[in-house]
């Protein structure tokens, strides 16, 4: 290509330049070099709508990981059901047999609970008091005739309580012939209270069975045995007595933030009661009930189960109902959850945990980190990220960014070329409004971050589409780590983020001149990418103002010069010269050079040829008369021809 060069400024200041600027200026056009210079990408701006009615990504399982405080006081024990034999062939209670002891359990030294009489069968139960302390029942039974069985309830020891040798109840059972129980009376079937020398008194029920069902205490020839459950006022299962009903105050909760199968938001409870030592029982319900449509029959209630801890205050068990996964049947949606709680691994300090008072350290209360809902997509980790492919982006655009690599000629010379490389931008709805967003090279390999990754956060708008929040992560400048070449900060401009319009003492007031999020399908409206790779001049044009334009073949564009124009006082005291051109004179004087179309100067027309400059008028009639002279001379000779050749044909 052949190189033209000439003197001509970069940039005008004001309507026109100094006169010390040469003639060359007007006719030459420097277009040198041809080859353009590579530059690095370094900012992107991106315009698109985000789809609002896109289904977020449902959480899948949600890991809980607390302390429960060991020294929380255990709920006292409410009732205590009795079950179990009593041998039927037992001879009955003699007093001649015993020391003429005659058998009165309301009296001292004749009674089973003062040891004036010896019971046949004892079954003891532990209960818990009102301030957590265990204590012991005993259920002393005596046959004092053919299928009837006193019955005393005592403390060990006595003085754990304020009644008189530790008895708190006493009573009588009779059976039915084929061992059922037949009758309970009134000291046994009806509540009773322990009133503890420390820690208050305790209501307690007992509970020996139903009369003839064989379902509690029974009487056949088969030796003595006993079983005894003894429970709090607390039943999962009851819409009165189960934390879910809002009637019982669990000793320790933790809200947690879910997404259903349609991307909804929702808040569960994972409530804590501890109802024996080491035993905890626990409740997930929804603390707004009319969220889930329960399957346990209690409102609001999604599972439940208990926890029992070995006393290293790891996790020694944990009930089958809250180890498998859980389906969470939504109110709002059609679309059920099937979620899995996962309490941590048995044994282990992993997961929940209840510290022993053992340690050296003060026994730590209750905590609340590390409770985290576990979504099926995670930016971190490799299984659940949209760079790995392992969860699909509900949107993606690529977007081709330019890197500087060194580039080693034939003669040893080294120069930065520019590479086109590509990048993702994927983005995935993760909550209401909420956007988790990804940047990620198309091809990993040519970074050094795992799954190609380079930047991840969230994006958040406002209710009426407009841009809210942008995290640090994704507005500030992104370091790219090329596999090789030098890195790049590339800065993306998603757009003007704040507060939606209207909000009282908002700085920042979001718009939509960037990222948005209308009920619409997913468009890009605009992506402007700097940075270019090297390219050969393809073109050079001139604008109207005098702007030298050159243009590349790697589709960039740059202003290299402005072309000034020279303005006489008199122009047409210019000296004309053939080929349209003119001349400066001494009549003319000193030319000023302005921008075209300022200070006086005309536009430029670039690309095309100055049209004659004669009176077209004059002209056509000079040509006539031109051509009449000479079709009346070519009659002259003619005649004369004529005329010359009659002459000599008359003298020959």
């Amino acid at each position: 290509m052949r190189h033209i060069n000439g003197n001509l400024p970069t940039e005008l200041s004001g309507d026109s330049v100094t006169a010390g600027t040469g003639e060359s200026s007007l006719t030459a056009v420097n277009v040198s070099p041809t080859d353009g210079v590579s530059t690095a990408t370094d900012a992107i701006s991106i315009k698109a709508i985000l789809k609002a009615s896109e289904i977020a990504t449902a959480n899948s399982s949600i890991t809980i990981k607390s302390n429960l405080k060991v020294t929380e006081v255990a709920l006292p024990t409410a009732s205590i059901a009795l079950s179990g034999n009593l041998q039927s062939s037992q001879t009955s209670y003699s007093p001649a047999a015993h020391n003429n002891v005659t058998y009165d359990a309301t009296i001292t030294g004749q009674s089973m609970a003062s040891g004036g009489v010896a019971p046949h069968f004892i079954d003891k139960v532990e209960v818990i008091d009102n301030v957590g302390t265990t204590h012991i029942l005993a259920f002393n039974y005596l046959k004092t005739a053919a299928d009837t069985w006193a019955v005393e309830v005592a403390t060990q020891p006595a003085a754990d309580v304020t009644q008189a040798d530790g008895q708190i109840a006493y009573g009588t059972l009779t059976f039915n012939s084929d061992g059922t129980l037949a009758s309970v009376s009134s000291g046994l079937s009806s509540s009773v209270t322990a009133g503890w020398a420390v820690g208050g008194s305790t209501t307690l029920s007992l509970n020996f069975g139903t009369v003839a069902a064989a379902n509690g205490i029974g009487q056949v020839d088969s030796g003595f045995d006993e079983f005894a459950i003894t429970t709090p006022d607390y039943s999962p299962t009851s819409s009165t007595k189960s934390m879910a009903s809002g009637l019982i105050t669990p000793h320790f909760s933790r809200a947690i933030s879910v997404l259903d199968g349609a991307g909804a938001s929702h808040t569960l409870t994972a409530s804590f009661l501890k109802t024996a030592a080491d035993t905890w029982a626990v409740e997930l319900y929804a603390p707004v009930a009319a969220d889930v449509v329960s399957a346990t029959g209690v409102d609001g209630q999604v599972a439940y189960g208990t926890l029992t801890f070995n006393s290293t205050g790891t996790l020694a068990s944990a009930s089958p109902a809250l180890l498998k996964p859980v389906s969470i049947d939504w109110e709002s949606t059609t679309e059920p959850t099937t979620t899995k709680f996962d309490f941590g691994t048995l044994g282990t300090f992993t997961g929940i945990t209840q510290m022993p008072v053992s340690v050296s350290l003060p026994t730590p209360a209750y905590t609340t980190t590390a409770t985290t809902p576990t979504e099926a997509y995670s930016p971190i980790i490799t299984a659940k990220n949209m760079a790995s492919g392992a969860v699909q982006a509900n949107y993606g655009r690529d977007i081709d960014v330019v890197q500087l690599v060194d580039q080693v000629d034939s003669s040893g010379v080294t120069t930065q070329v520019g590479v086109t490389r590509t990048l993702t931008v994927g983005f995935l709805k993760t909550a209401d409004n909420t956007w988790a967003v990804e940047v990620y090279a198309k091809t990993p390999s040519q970074v050094t971050t795992t799954d190609g990754q380079i930047a991840h956060g969230n994006m958040v708008f406002n209710g009426d589409g407009t841009l809210n929040s942008v995290d640090a992560g994704l507005s500030s400048a992104i370091d790219v780590l090329w596999a090789a070449g030098d890195p790049s900060a590339i800065t993306i401009d998603w757009g003007t983020a704040g507060a939606i319009f209207g909000t009282p003492g908002a700085t920042v007031i979001g718009k939509a001149d960037g990222m948005s999020q209308v009920d619409s399908e997913y468009t890009t409206d605009q992506v402007i990418v700097n940075g270019a790779v090297a390219g050969k001049l393809s073109n050079v044009s001139v604008d109207a103002d005098g702007y030298v334009t050159a243009v590349y073949d790697n589709s960039s564009i740059h202003k290299l010069y402005k072309i000034p124009l020279a303005v006489f006082h008199d122009p047409n005291l210019l000296t004309e010269l053939s080929g349209n051109l003119f001349e400066q004179n001494g009549e003319v004087g000193t030319p000023i050079y302005a921008q075209a179309g300022k200070g006086g100067a005309g536009k430029i027309q670039g690309s095309a040829l100055e049209l004659s400059t004669v009176e077209v008028a004059s002209q056509l009639t000079d040509m006539v008369i031109a051509q009449r002279a000479y079709q009346s001379n070519t009659k002259v000779i003619s005649t004369t021809d004529e005329m010359l050749k009659t002459i000599t044909q008359m003298l020959g």
